[in-house]
């Protein structure tokens, strides 16, 4: 009897041991698939910001005088028609270019308007 209790707690030992690991190694791959997800987002930004926002601020560009020293010219008007550009091509990033589990991802460790503003500010940097 005494050694089938001792068998026992040692197989009851082992299956914590077992479930312990495997919650660890979920952790580790909460960070990967974040570190994945991050990357994607990453190069998205960038393809977008080259193939299709660069040719509407071009456009936009085009619309507006951006010489400072003409008396027409409109550099707050197109900064600020340039934000809400940029704005909307978060948004759309988020709604058509990201994938619902990329999104999952990092909504886990930032918040809608920081993932937004995080894209914004991307997109900044390269238009």
């Amino acid at each position: 009897m005494v050694n089938f209790l001792t068998i026992l707690l040692l197989f009851l030992q082992l299956i914590v041991l077992v479930l312990i690991l495997l919650k660890l190694h979920k952790n580790d791959l909460k960070d990967d698939s974040f570190v994945v997800s991050n990357s994607m987002l990453h190069e998205v930004v960038d393809l977008y910001s080259r193939e299709i926002l660069q040719d509407k601020v071009d456009s936009l560009k085009q619309q507006f005088d951006l010489n400072p020293r003409s008396k027409t010219q409109s550099i707050k008007p197109y900064t600020d028609a340039r934000n809400i550009l940029l704005s909307d091509a978060a948004k759309e990033i988020m709604k058509k270019y990201i994938s619902k589990k990329c999104q999952r991802d990092l909504l886990k460790f930032y918040t809608i308007d920081g993932l937004i503003l995080t894209i914004v500010a991307k997109l900044k940097l390269k238009g």
